[in-house]
């Protein structure tokens, strides 16, 4: 059992009283959203449990649903054995299950999954068609805007965005998918099953076994964990290695989209077969050697690259400038600027200035003439990361340690963007 600190956010004392007080934060928080009244339930010692009532001339109405099940969940795919179970014996009712960040409903009748609801905007049926390139952000923004006059999301995508009912009810099916997959992965959290559900719940005829659900979403996170040595995240960009195209039919599609600045994710989306099924295919191609994983874009691009570095060069100029070194800063930066191979190139006219800061439109023209494609924000973060680097270890030495340790401090996150694979 882990340990329960005074200060965790979840704590909640009962006292001598009998009288329940939320002590963190976040139980705090939750108990508010339950505002109300409470039956407390039979349970071992060790757990409270409660379930909603009515209260009504002094009289307590039953109003919730029975808990059939519940527990916690300490381990990933914990709730493997609980869904296994449910689909086996067949009940008819609701699987709430939550990690604290995320709530998950999933509708079981005879064995099947039915339904699903959720709170993770990812698994959202709008944000499920885009990330099978069904629909655009925006095309999606607009129909969840008409969607606040009423109507379903499928309904209304059919009226407002020119989408066939047929096509969302298809993707209904992926939808439930990725729901049990994110639920069966879940590795700290809480779940219960409670019985039946409105018949209105149910958006779609869609009945996927629960065997067949579970067994794919193993498959998917062992899969998942295996890809992820090679292909560590959905923002990470491919890079075509070599000119041979490969013979693969299944993986030529991903291939032949593949520019150097897409990254997994938008290969997912453009192709149609989501993120998981562009991961799939590229590992495929890393391991044939027809394509190189780099890092993700960084976020603003090429623009925020220099900024970080003209962020980290202006305090460390104003750190010498403040010894009385700027001049010998400039002239070591200098010595080393000529002296590395495409630094005189990159930075031809483009600085340091006054302020220690690089020419940024300078720079980036310059960086046209020694790299392209997907290959430059990877070149300019190296070289850049470098210059700073060089920059902050020779102030160092003209400052001493007392005054160079709460610079490299400083700047410390800072450099951390700039450092190449970040």
């Amino acid at each position: 059992m882990s340990p329960v600190s005074s200060a965790d956010p979840d704590r909640i004392a009962i006292n001598d009283a009998g009288e329940m007080h939320p002590v963190g934060k976040d139980a705090s928080r939750r108990m508010r959203a339950r505002r109300g009244d409470f039956r407390l339930l039979a349970s071992p010692a060790s757990v409270v449990m409660l379930r909603s009532v009515k209260v009504s001339q002094g009289r307590v109405i039953e109003t919730g649903a029975r808990i059939r099940l519940a527990g916690e969940l300490a381990n990933r795919g914990d709730l493997c054995d609980v869904l296994g179970f449910l689909g086996q014996v067949k009940w008819r009712g609701r699987l709430l299950v939550s990690d604290h960040q995320f709530v998950r409903v999933l509708l079981l009748e005879n064995g099947n999954v039915v339904g699903v609801q959720t709170n993770a905007p990812s698994e959202r049926i709008g944000q499920v068609l885009f990330h099978f390139g069904i629909l655009t952000q925006p095309e999606v923004e607009r129909v969840l805007e008409a969607c606040k006059s009423g109507g379903r999301f499928g309904e209304t995508a059919a009226r407002v965005g020119g989408l066939e009912e047929g096509v969302v009810y298809e993707y209904i099916g992926h939808q439930i998918r990725e729901v049990v997959c994110a639920t069966l992965d879940i590795r700290r959290g809480a779940f219960s099953f409670i019985d039946g559900f409105e018949s209105a719940s149910r958006v779609s005829g869609h009945a996927i076994s629960v065997d067949a659900l579970i067994s794919e979403a193993v498959t998917r996170m062992d899969e998942l964990d295996y890809f992820r040595r090679q292909i560590p995240s959905g923002q990470h960009v491919p890079v075509r290695h070599g000119e041979t195209p490969p013979r693969d039919e299944q993986v030529l599609q991903i291939y032949r989209r593949i520019n150097g600045q897409r990254s997994v994710e938008e290969l997912g989306r453009l192709t149609g077969v989501g993120e998981f099924g562009a991961t799939k295919a590229l590992h495929a191609l890393v391991r044939s050697g027809h394509v190189v994983i780099r890092s993700p874009r960084t976020p603003g691009g090429e623009g925020a690259i220099i900024d970080s570095a003209n962020e980290a060069l202006r305090r460390v100029f104003q750190s010498a400038a403040a010894a009385g070194k700027e001049q010998a800063l400039r002239e070591n930066l200098e010595s080393f600027m000529q002296g590395m191979g495409l630094y005189p190139i990159l930075f031809r006219e483009a600085g340091p200035g006054p302020d220690g800061s690089l020419n940024a439109a300078r720079v980036l023209e310059n960086l046209q003439q020694i790299a392209t494609g997907g290959d430059r924000e990877r070149v300019l973060k190296d070289l850049l990361h470098q210059l700073a680097s060089f920059a902050l270890f020779t102030t160092g030495a003209l400052l001493g340690e007392k005054r160079e340790t709460p610079l490299r401090k400083s700047i410390s996150q800072t450099m951390r963007a700039l450092r190449p694979g970040v």
